[in-house]
């Protein structure tokens, strides 16, 4: 009878470590996918300031071969 609780709480035990470790590894995984979204949307912001750069210097461009 007490090698079967004794079995019980290691097992519990190990139940817990377990458990402890998938919430700390489901926080971590909630952090970086938050990390990634921001990075997403930088992403985003840093194509739209790019393409509105190069549509300004493709204009800016052309303005001075109409001045030449």
């Amino acid at each position: 009878m007490k090698k079967d609780e004794h079995k019980i709480k290691l097992l519990e035990n190990q139940l817990d470590q377990a458990l402890i470790k998938y919430n700390e590894i489901q926080t971590q995984n909630r952090n970086l996918r938050f990390e990634i979204d921001v990075m997403r949307k930088e992403h985003r912001n840093q194509l739209r300031v790019n393409k509105n750069l190069t549509k300004d210097i493709m204009s800016m461009s052309e303005n001075a071969k109409k001045m030449n």
